[in-house]
């Protein structure tokens, strides 16, 4: 992972845990972390593969799905390369590519 990468990924998943949401990791074979909070086990989870997938749930009690968000690594600033059309992943995803378009140099 990048250096610009590696500040998006950390606004991102900090944005994401600030909502309350919990994260699943698919790294294009399988899941290797599932419905969690714990910052750290996510981070460590991303970038062992070109993509991941992030398949966020309401909560730990309420798995509803909020939605899903893919980082393509190799792309600097344009880590995060698709998502969830609704509200809730919008509200997420706005920002953190308003904090990306501030690292382009």
């Amino acid at each position: 992972m990048r250096a610009t990468e590696k500040l998006i990924a950390i606004a991102l998943l900090n944005a994401i845990l600030a909502a309350g949401y919990t994260v699943s990791v698919n790294d294009g074979e399988e899941w290797t972390v599932k419905q969690s909070r714990d910052f750290d086990t996510i981070a460590a989870a991303l970038a062992t593969t070109g993509y991941d997938t992030l398949k966020l749930r309401k909560s730990p009690t309420d798995m509803s799905c909020v939605g899903s968000i893919v980082l393509i690594y190799g792309n600097d600033c344009d880590l995060l390369s698709d998502w969830s059309d609704n509200p809730a992943i919008e509200t997420l995803v706005a920002p953190i590519n308003d904090y990306a378009d501030t690292l382009r140099t």
